[in-house]
Parts: C-alpha cells; sequence; structure tokens
C-alpha cells in the first residue's frame, strides 16, 4: 500500500503521541527531539518561512550540513508547500549563483562558523558581485547580531516571527517538495524534481528492505543535501519511528565512536565510508557487533569490497541496492534473506509499485524504469526532461544492467563510460571485476582515452598511497596481465597502469573518470605498459 500523506502529517501523527521516545538525535550538537519536540520546532520554522514572504511554491534553499535546522526546514517545506533546494556546502561560488538563479530562490539558509568562516565570505562576496541577487534573504543560524548585513536575519529571529497560524493550502504528495541538484559530473546540473509522495514511499520500501522497527538505531553519515541522504538518511524515521543518529560530517574514527556508543544497529553509506572506517589506526579496539544491516549505495560496490566489508563487520548482513537521483534514490533493493552470492553479485529486485525492464528486451543493456518514483522532471529543462522519460513514461537510466536469475539486476556501468574500441563497445566495469579479484585490497577505476588507431584505449587506474606500493605493483605487472588474460578477451586487457595516490571524487563517493583522464593525458601519473608485456 501507498503512502498518501505529508512529511507534515505523519510527524504530527507522531507529535499527538505521548511517547517521549528520541528519534532524532545531533550529537554534535548536542541535540535530541522527540516528536512532539520536532513538530514544535517546524511549526516555528513554517511561520518564519510564511513571514518571510514564501508563498506556496516559492523556493528556498539550504547550505548547511547535517544539522538540526535542516531536518526542520525540510518538514517545515512539507508544512507549508514551498520548495526545498539544498545546496552541497562545498559548492562554489559559480555553481552557486547558477541554482540560485536556476531555481528562482527567494531566501537561503547557511552557517557562519562552517569550516572557520568559509561562507560568510561566500555568501558576503556572491551578493555583493551579482545585483540580481540582491532580493535573495539570507538566514544565517550562527554568529553575532553586531557582524550580520541588512539583508541577513539571524535564525533565533526567523523562528520568532509574528504570525501565529499555519495557512491552510491543498496538500499534493505529488508535488514538488525538493529541487535537487544532480552532481554534474557528466556534465552541467540539473535541477531533479522530487515529491512528497516518491520520496516517502522509497524511504518506505528502504525500511521494508532493511526490516526496520523501533528497536533500531540508524547511524546517519550521508549528507543530507544529497538525495540519498535526504530520503533514505532522513524520512524513514517518520515511517517506522526509530531513532536515528546524525553527524554533521563523516569522520572515520567519530563513525566508529557512535555506532559503538549508541548500539547502532543499521547504518547506508558507500564504498567509500566504510573502507575509510576499516582504515582507521583504532578499527579493532571498536565494538561494531550492535550492527545487523549495512546498507551500500551510491557508486556500487566492487565485489572484493563487498566480501572485505563483509568481514569487517561480520554481524551485518551486507546489502547493495541501486538508484539514482531522479527516481529519489532506490529502484531495486535486495532482501535481507537473500544469498550472500545474490547480495554480493546483484542490486536485488525492483521495489513495489516500480516497473524496471532492459531496453529493447535484451538481457542486457540500458535499464529503463518506469513507477511511482520517476521524477516529473528537471527544473525548467524540458528539453533534458524528454531526453530522460519517454513518450511512453519509461525513464532512461543511462546505467547498462543485466538481468540476473530470480528477476534480480546486475548494474554493469554508466552507458557514457562504455569503450569504443577498434568497432568494440567494451564495458569498464567487467574489466574492474577482473582487476579486483587480483588486486584485492586495492580501488581500481577503467576508463578509454583517445587513440589514433583503435579511436579509444584502455587505461587502468590503480589507487597506491605510496612509492613502495607502486614499486611492488609494477614488480608485479607480468603477473597481473597473465592472470587478466585467463578472466577476459586479449583485446579488453587495459594498454597502460596508471598509477594515483587517491582517485578524485564526488561529494557522493563516485570516481570522477574525466577527472582521471585529464590527469592522465596531461602527464601527471606514474603509468606502466601493460598490454605489450603480456606473455601469451
Amino acid at each position: 500500500m501507498m503512502l498518501k500523506q505529508t512529511i507534515y502529517e505523519l510527524l504530527t501523527e507522531m507529535g499527538e503521541d505521548e511517547n517521549e521516545n528520541q528519534i532524532l538525535q545531533f550529537p554534535d550538537e548536542d541535540k535530541s527531539f522527540t516528536a512532539k519536540k520536532l513538530l514544535e520546532c517546524v511549526n516555528a520554522a513554517a511561520r518564519g518561512l510564511l513571514a518571510s514572504g514564501l508563498k506556496h511554491g516559492d523556493r528556498f534553499a539550504v547550505c548547511i550540513s547535517n544539522r538540526s535546522e535542516w531536518a526542520i526546514l525540510a518538514v517545515a517545506a512539507s508544512a507549508t508547500g514551498t520548495i526545498m533546494v539544498p545546496i552541497n556546502t562545498s559548492v562554489r561560488q559559480n555553481n552557486l549563483r547558477y541554482f540560485l538563479d536556476k531555481a528562482g530562490v527567494k531566501l537561503i539558509f547557511y552557517s557562519w562558523t562552517y569550516k572557520h568562516a568559509k561562507h560568510q565570505k561566500l555568501f558576503s562576496d556572491l551578493f555583493s558581485k551579482n545585483d540580481n541577487l540582491n532580493k535573495v534573504k539570507s538566514i544565517v543560524l550562527d554568529g553575532n547580531e553586531s557582524d550580520i548585513s541588512e539583508s541577513e536575519t539571524l535564525w533565533k529571529d526567523f523562528i520568532d516571527q509574528d504570525i501565529h497560524k499555519l495557512v491552510n493550502y491543498e496538500k499534493n504528495v505529488d508535488a514538488c517538495w525538493l529541487v535537487q541538484f544532480t552532481s554534474g559530473t557528466t556534465g552541467t546540473p540539473k535541477g531533479v524534481k522530487i515529491s512528497q509522495s516518491s520520496a516517502l514511499n522509497v524511504a518506505m520500501a528502504y525500511c521494508k528492505a532493511t526490516e526496520l522497527d523501533s528497536h533500531d538505531t540508524v547511524l546517519q553519515v550521508l549528507p543530507y543535501f544529497h538525495c540519498i541522504g535526504s530520503v533514505m538518511g532522513f524520512l524513514p524515521t517518520f515511517i517506522r519511528p526509530s531513532k536515528s543518529i546524525i553527524t554533521s560530517s563523516f569522520i572515520p574514527e567519530q563513525a566508529l565512536q557512535f555506532l559503538e556508543k549508541y548500539h547502532c544497529t543499521v547504518m547506508l553509506g558507500v564504498p567509500a565510508i566504510y573502507l575509510a572506517m576499516m582504515r582507521s589506526t583504532n578499527f579493532n579496539s571498536y565494538s561494531t557487533s550492535s550492527l545487523r544491516v549495512l546498507g551500500i549505495g551510491g557508486a556500487g560496490c566492487p565485489s572484493n569490497y563487498f566480501d572485505l566489508i563483509s568481514k569487517s563487520f561480520p554481524s551485518s548482513t551486507v546489502m547493495c541496492a541501486y538508484g539514482l537521483t531522479e527516481v529519489s534514490s532506490m529502484i531495486p533493493a535486495p532482501k535481507l534473506t537473500d544469498s550472500y552470492e545474490t547480495r554480493k553479485n546483484s542490486v536485488g529486485r525492483p521495489i513495489d509499485g516500480v516497473q524496471v525492464k532492459i531496453a529493447g528486451d535484451q538481457l542486457s543493456g540500458e535499464l529503463l524504469v518506469k513507477g511511482f518514483c520517476v521524477t516529473e522532471g528537471y527544473w525548467e529543462n524540458p528539453q533534458k526532461t524528454n531526453k530522460l522519460i519517454d513518450t511512453a513514461g519509461w525513464l532512461h537510466t543511462g546505467d547498462v544492467a543485466s538481468k540476473e536469475r530470480d528477476n534480480c539486476y546486475k548494474i554493469i556501468g554508466r552507458n557514457d563510460d562504455m569503450i569504443e574500441k577498434g568497432g568494440e563497445k567494451i564495458s569498464p566495469r567487467e574489466i574492474e571485476n577482473a582487476l579486483e579479484k587480483i588486486l584485492t585490497d586495492r580501488s581500481v577505476c577503467v576508463a578509454g582515452v583517445e587513440d589514433d588507431k583503435y579511436g579509444e584505449e584502455i587505461i587502468a587506474f590503480i589507487e597506491s598511497r605510496s612509492g613502495t606500493e607502486v614499486q611492488e605493483l609494477v614488480r608485479d605487472c607480468s603477473a597481473i596481465k597473465n592472470q587478466l588474460s585467463q578472466q577476459i578477451m586479449s583485446f579488453e586487457i587495459p594498454k597502460f597502469i596508471a598509477f594515483i595516490p587517491s582517485f578524485p571524487r564526488s561529494s557522493s563517493g563516485k570516481v570522477k573518470r574525466n577527472s582521471l583522464k585529464e590527469l592522465y593525458i596531461n602527464h601527471k601519473l606514474i603509468i606502466e605498459p601493460l598490454r605489450d608485456k603480456l606473455t601469451m
């Protein structure tokens, strides 16, 4: 059964209950909220939005880390019918200007204390240099009254405005609630329209997949400004009352401390997060035995990392789901009862209410999606929307997948990442899988670079943190090449291996392949020939 309530209505029901259990806790702020207390704060913020001149359908932006104000404002948007625009806290000024202009933002929230007043300077410079943004009002979450400008208001004054009633409006759960800008790793960022209905029902599917209940304590380290954080990291508490421990940002040692201190049972992350925790010097001194579920999303999980994470968190069932911003972050998901091999080698089955198929009804090809989770489209970008969603309502994900046993799906890679070499279409993911079986403790990324002879040539990038590691890998090249030749076709073997201390990644954990290509082309990496040393 689909949820038909708004987020605000769900919280109101919870707030009317006499239950005094905490639902959200922000240790970095030393704040915690029962449903009743959160509802009081949401109502104050909702009145602040209306007093600031926002009406139904107007947009406000939030450029803050995982703070309590983010959660309050997200529900306040639901209460007032306004639209929230989450912005990455690492945003650059040109992108920030683009987001505010594109979404027609009337009000923006930010913190002066974020990273040593970085945002204070960022926003001050932005508004002083752009006359067209002068009408955007600013709410500063912290700071001194004597330091703020005429266009700025402190949070404490924002939530203490003289409006006694919330305006009733016709609630539409299918209307836009968030405009979530994509990371822009494949071009200009696009503003994805996300409705409350889509977000809540995807979050409910996540609750079912993890079997979340009132006994669970969830550790939330993913940033709210990404879809996976704002949907699966934030909303489940309102659907299956549980407790969430929210960190303002991800710090590996702190995450381990909170896991142990709060006896967390569920955690959602990307592979890079779990690997950083495992590499922490004191990893073995912390107890993670309370964990029963480790969810992996975002960038996908190489099989060698799945094994490593499962071994390092032995009390947990590790499961990989798949999604993208345009479908509110999750389409298929496995079951906790699925076998280890199924959870390792697939992203599970389509969630209830969603159809999934391979383009052209083939065994492998582009993954298409249809159902409640599909976005209405990109904000003020009909051309890109029409390219994304066809006339039959199928969303084209741009990801290549294969259908496996038991109606499960396996993600092979991005369509855009496929390598065209000498007339052959080659999947980087397949080569990465082969390399990861050989280099079990290394991060690997395969990409195609322009080549006069074949059109594109294959380069394997390997993360190596020291010169000693690089030397060892160079010595092992012949063995690596011979093992590769037993797993993949000869024309799929990379021409070169390029070594890099750490991969450039987006804030959601995705490797920036184009940045790797640029480093290779500009001779910024240590490169070792691979294919010409192959002994057949």
